[in-house]
C-alpha cells in the first residue's frame, strides 16, 4: 500500500495556513490578557517545534515546506524576543528581525503591518483559534493511521483485480472507521458545542449571545407536542436536550406510554419533520416481533385481539402445509399490508421509525449513542427523539460495580449525555418499587422510584404513572374532571350526565382504565402536577380525553372487523389445503 497519507496533507493545508503564522506573530504585539487559564505561548513553541520536526520527518508532505519552515523559525524568534522585555509594535517588529529573507519580510508587511489594529475582544478570539488550531493538528496527527486508510482504499478499490461489491463493502467499513475515530477527537466535538459562557457587559456581547439564541434555536433547539395536556401544556412540550423517565409499578403501562408517545409525536409533529429525521425505539425486554403486535395495535388502531389473531393464524396455518408458498405468500401480503397500513402510511417520507432490540443487561448508553452514529453514517438518518425501554435492563459503559444504586445512577447520566451530545429529547423508562403497587390510594411522589434514587438525581423530568382500575372507574369524579369535556354533560355546571353516554356505561367501565399520571419533578414549576388519562384495552392507546376515544372507535371497529375477515378467509383457505392434502394422502385400496 501507499506510505502517502494524502488525506493527513490534505487536512494540514486547511490548518497549518499563512493565517495561522500572522495570528502567531499578531497575538506577540498586544499586551492583552489572553483570558485562557494556561500560558498559551508554552503551547504555541512546543508545537512549533513539533511541526518542524513532523514536516523534516515527512509525516505531513505541505506544497511549500521550506517558505513554512522559514515562518516557523520567525515564529520561534518572535515569541523568544516578546517574553524579554522588550515591547513589539507592528512598526517596530523587523527591526528586531534584521536577518529574514525577502519572503518573510513580504509576508510581515503584507500581514502584519498591513492589518488593522485589534480590540480585547479580538485578540481573545484570535488566541482561542490559535490553540483551537493547534489542538486539531495534534489530535488528527493522532488518528493518522486510521485516516491513511482511506488512501489505502482509494488505491486499492482502483485495482482491476477489485470486484464492485469489494470496493463498496470496503468502502462503508471504511468510512465507518474514519466517522468513528473523528467523534472521538475532543477539538472537532467541541466545535459543535455550545459556547459554556457569555459575558454581557457592552451591545457586541448582546449581539454575540442573540446570535447564538438563534443558531441555537435553529438549528438544535426541537420540541414535540403529544397530544397530551400534561405533556404538552404542563410540562411545555418535550424539548431537546432533555431526559424525561417514566416511572411505574410493574405492569403499569409504561411501555405502552412510550410507544404511544412514539405514535402521538409522529401524528402531531409530522409536518415539522425534515427529510431523514428518524425517531428510535430501543426495546430491551420484548424482542421486535413481541413489540410490534403493541405497536400494530396502537399505530394502526386495531384490536390488539385481532393481531394476536393475525399472530396465531398465521402461525397456525403455514406450519400445517409447510409445502404451500402460495398460501404463506398470502400471510405475507396480509402482515404487509398490515404494516404498511399502521406505520408507514402515518410516517410516510416524513419521519422514519427505527426499532432496535438488544438483550436484556448487554446494551449501554455508549452502545445507544454508537448506535445513533451508525444511523447516521450508514443510513443518513438523524434520530430526533428516543424512547429506551428501559433503564433497570441496562448496564453501565464501563466501571459497573453491581451495585445497583450506583450503576442506574450512571446509566441514567449517560443517558443524560447522549441526550446532550446529540441534541435530541431521551424518553425512558423504569420500574418503581414493589412497596407502591400496594399504595394506590398514597400520591406518587419520587420516593416510590426503585433500586436506586440516582435515576432521580440525573433525569431533568420524572413522571409517575399507575393504573388506578381497582380503586377508580372512568365515572369517578375524579377522573372525569380530568377526562370528560362538556359534550358529555346536559347541564353547564356539569352535574349531570348525558342519557347517550350512560347507555354504554357498561362497556366504557368495561374498556377504559383510569391512568393517574403526576410529574414529580422539573425545573419549572409542573413539579406536583397531576392527571388523569384513559387506557383502552382494546387498541392499546392512552387517551387524554374521553372524546379521543369516541372519536376513535369506528376506525377502531372498522379497522379490526376487517383485519379479522381477512384473516378468516385466510383461515378457510388454510383448511381447505389441510383436508385436500389429506385425501391426496389416504391410501384407499378395495
Amino acid at each position: 500500500m501507499n506510505n502517502q497519507n494524502k488525506l493527513i496533507d490534505s487536512l494540514s493545508l486547511n490548518i497549518i495556513t499563512d493565517s495561522l503564522f500572522s495570528n502567531i506573530i499578531s497575538s506577540c504585539l498586544y499586551q492583552y490578557d489572553s483570558g485562557l487559564s494556561e500560558d498559551p505561548y508554552q503551547e504555541i513553541q512546543l508545537f512549533l517545534i513539533n511541526l518542524k520536526q513532523d514536516i523534516k520527518r515527512k509525516q505531513i508532505n505541505l506544497v511549500n515546506e521550506q517558505n513554512t519552515i522559514k515562518l516557523i523559525n520567525t515564529c520561534k524568534t518572535i515569541l523568544n524576543i516578546s517574553e524579554g522585555s522588550t515591547i513589539l509594535t507592528k512598526n517596530n517588529l523587523l527591526t528586531h528581525l534584521p536577518n529574514i529573507d525577502l519572503y518573510v519580510q513580504n509576508f510581515i508587511i503584507n500581514n502584519i503591518q498591513n492589518s488593522k489594529d485589534i480590540n480585547k475582544q479580538e485578540f481573545k478570539v484570535m488566541m482561542s483559534e490559535i490553540i483551537q488550531n493547534i489542538n486539531i493538528y495534534s489530535e488528527v496527527l493522532s488518528i493518522s493511521n486510521d485516516l491513511k486508510c482511506f488512501d489505502d482504499f482509494i488505491q486499492y478499490s482502483q485495482s482491476n483485480d477489485t470486484t464492485a461489491f469489494e470496493a463498496v463493502k470496503l468502502y462503508k467499513d471504511t468510512v465507518t472507521q474514519l466517522y468513528t475515530s473523528l467523534n472521538k477527537l475532543e477539538s472537532l466535538n467541541k466545535l459543535n458545542e455550545n459556547k459554556d459562557y457569555f459575558i454581557i457587559d457592552s451591545p457586541e456581547s448582546v449581539e454575540e449571545l442573540a446570535t447564538e439564541m438563534i443558531e441555537y434555536l435553529g438549528e438544535k433547539f426541537s420540541s414535540f407536542i403529544t397530544n397530551y395536556f400534561l405533556f404538552d401544556n404542563i410540562l411545555g412540550g418535550i424539548e431537546s436536550s432533555t431526559v424525561i423517565t417514566l416511572s411505574a409499578p410493574s405492569n403499569h403501562g409504561k411501555s405502552l406510554l412510550l410507544i404511544n408517545l412514539a405514535n402521538n409525536i409522529i401524528e402531531e409533529n409530522i409536518n415539522n419533520f425534515e427529510d431523514g429525521d428518524a425517531i428510535l425505539i430501543v426495546t430491551l425486554e420484548d424482542d421486535i416481533k413481541i413489540l410490534l403486535k403493541r405497536i400494530l395495535s396502537i399505530f394502526g388502531n386495531y384490536d390488539s385481539e385481532v393481531i394476536k389473531y393475525l399472530y396465531k393464524q398465521s402461525n397456525e396455518s403455514i406450519s400445517s402445509i409447510d409445502s404451500d408458498n402460495l398460501l404463506k405468500s398470502k400471510f405475507t401480503k396480509l402482515m404487509n399490508n398490515t404494516i404498511k397500513k399502521a406505520i408507514y402510511e402515518k410516517t410516510g417520507k416524513k419521519v422514519t421509525l427505527v426499532i432496535k432490540h438488544a438483550p436484556e443487561d448487554t446494551f449501554s448508553g455508549a452502545d445507544l449513542s454508537n448506535f445513533i452514529l451508525k444511523l447516521k453514517t450508514e443510513n443518513q438518518l438523524n434520530v430526533k427523539l428516543v424512547l429506551n425501554d428501559y433503564i433497570d435492563v441496562m448496564i453501565p459503559s464501563k466501571n459497573k460495580t453491581n451495585d445497583k444504586y450506583k450503576d442506574q445512577g450512571t446509566i441514567t447520566q449517560e443517558l443524560r449525555t447522549t441526550s446532550k451530545l446529540f441534541s435530541i429529547p431521551v424518553i425512558t423508562a423504569t420500574q418503581n418499587s414493589r412497596s407502591s403497587e400496594t399504595n394506590m390510594q398514597y400520591a406518587q411522589s419520587n420516593s416510590d422510584i426503585g433500586d436506586s434514587y440516582l435515576k432521580i438525581r440525573y433525569s431533568d423530568i420524572v413522571v409517575m404513572l399507575r393504573m388506578m382500575d381497582t380503586v377508580k372507574d372512568i365515572f369517578d369524579d375524579s377522573v372525569q374532571r380530568d377526562c370528560f369535556s362538556t359534550n358529555q354533560y346536559l347541564d353547564d355546571n356539569n352535574n349531570q350526565l348525558s342519557p347517550q353516554l350512560l347507555k354504554y356505561k357498561e362497556q366504557l367501565v368495561t374498556e377504559l382504565i383510569p391512568m393517574e399520571f403526576r410529574i414529580t419533578k422539573s425545573k419549572n414549576s409542573a413539579k406536583g402536577s397531576s392527571k388523569f388519562m384513559l387506557f383502552c384495552k382494546r387498541n392499546l392507546k392512552i387517551y387524554d380525553q374521553l372524546d379521543y376515544y369516541l372519536n376513535d372507535l369506528k376506525a377502531l371497529n372498522m379497522n379490526s372487523t376487517n383485519l379479522r375477515k381477512e384473516i378468516d378467509e385466510l383461515r378457510d383457505l388454510s383448511i381447505s389445503c389441510v383436508a385436500d392434502d389429506f385425501l391426496n394422502n389416504l391410501d384407499i385400496s378395495f
